[in-house]
């Protein structure tokens, strides 16, 4: 569905109705400071809110100047401050087909409202002129004539097809003829597409149309997407939705990728990196359907296992004497556009030993080698301007203690 306008009435500073048409393309609000700019987008957000969902409330949005007067005349609860006209669309008119049984005229459209109760409202209309023209096709109705006499100058179902059973008495003159056949499936073609006419879907029915509205964002700031977020946190953030400054964006990429928080948390590399790389190729795929100043660019995820500053269990082994320690990990996550990936650097080695570190590999997890003689290295990713990944290294202490988790 695409809105075509909306309609604001008794709601803040607009007191009287407003009805604004929305450009196929892009429409822009202007004005001065305090003329209702603000009013207009946060009305259309609340009529089927996609974040940060709020509703109208009679006592501190309805215009105070009447709220006294029409609060001693009606029920407030019922007015509707916001309805939004919308374009139904291909997909729209076959599950409204699905919904109803029978498909809606070409020149249907759906309507939504917010009543300042809370309730949501949907319902598609049709003019009566345009119901008759599919009534008239579905039925067989083909003589002018015919059309005109039942059509009339009548304003419901009820008349049109009081006036449909007249004609065929009329041109019948007793006689069940091809012609009278078709006059008189009018009425039952009509009572099919009522709910186009005079709306009223039922209980089921309403609320799958509401399924079918389209949502509204509000932003009145500007959410940066943060450089690196701590996986494990957001995820458990995301389960009682708590969110901080920033989860919400990270969370829509991770959603725009098909991926969420869990998906780039295994253990395993192999299928870490697989997920990681997997989001990187669709998210770049995406982005460059719209971004053409720069094709040499690609979207890249990377995470790091770290070591958790919980404390650490600590063993010796029976044989050697020596320490074992193991810690819990936390994984973070980090994006960033890259360049086409140069040539890796080369690494340099050390002698080897049993306390040296081994040549350093690119690697993808903050990760902590242990034996049992000794903790022999640590290694950690670092991006390099080419857009690929090395890993540093060098010997850790013989303490049995993890190493520190970096900032």
């Amino acid at each position: 569905m695409l809105v075509t306008s909306v309609e604001i009435e008794t709601f803040r500073n607009i007191t009287n109705k407003q009805t604004m048409v929305v450009d196929p393309e892009v429409t822009c609000l202007i004005g001065k400071n305090e003329s209702g700019k603000t009013t207009v987008l946060k009305a259309l957000h609340r009529l089927n809110p996609a974040n940060n969902a709020d509703d109208f409330h009679v006592t501190t949005d309805y215009p105070r100047r009447n709220l006294a007067k029409d609060r001693r005349m009606k029920d407030l609860d019922t007015v509707a401050p916001m309805t939004a006209f919308f374009k139904l669309e291909d997909a729209d008119f076959d599950a409204i087909e699905e919904l109803v049984g029978v498909r809606p005229p070409a020149k249907a459209y759906a309507t939504a409202s917010r009543l300042y109760d809370g309730s949501l409202r949907a319902d598609v209309y049709c003019a009566l002129e345009d119901v008759l023209a599919d009534v008239f096709e579905e039925a067989g109705v083909d003589d002018e004539d015919d059309q005109k006499a039942i059509t009339g100058d009548h304003a419901t179902i009820e008349a049109v097809s009081a006036a449909a059973k007249a004609r065929a008495r009329e041109v019948g003159g007793g006689k069940k003829t091809a012609r009278v056949k078709a006059i008189e499936k009018v009425p039952a073609e009509l009572d099919r597409r009522k709910q186009y006419v005079e709306g009223g879907l039922d209980g089921e029915e309403h609320e799958q149309l509401i399924e079918l509205l389209p949502k509204f964002f509000y932003f009145s700031t500007y959410e940066m997407l943060p450089g690196d977020c701590d996986l494990h946190a957001l995820a458990e953030r995301a389960k009682t939705r708590q969110w901080q400054r920033g989860d919400e964006t990270m969370m829509s990429l991770l959603r725009l990728a098909g991926e969420g928080p869990d998906d780039f948390l295994d253990e395993d590399y192999a299928s870490r990196k697989a997920e990681l790389q997997a989001a990187s190729l669709d998210l770049s795929a995406q982005v460059f359907e719209y971004w053409k100043q720069n094709e040499d660019l690609t979207v890249v995820f990377d995470t790091d296992l770290t070591p958790s500053p919980r404390t650490p269990t600590v063993s010796r082994s029976p044989t050697t004497g020596c320490s074992r320690s193991s810690c819990a990990t936390t994984g973070t996550a980090a994006w960033r556009p890259t360049s086409p990936p140069a040539p890796p650097a080369s690494s340099g080695s050390s002698p080897s030993s049993p306390h040296s570190a081994p040549t350093a590999t690119p690697m993808s997890a903050w990760s902590s080698c242990w034996t049992n003689r000794a903790p022999a290295c640590t290694a950690r990713p670092r991006a390099t301007s080419s857009g690929t990944s090395t890993a540093s290294s060098g010997p850790s202490s013989r303490s049995s203690t993890p190493p520190t988790p970096s900032t």
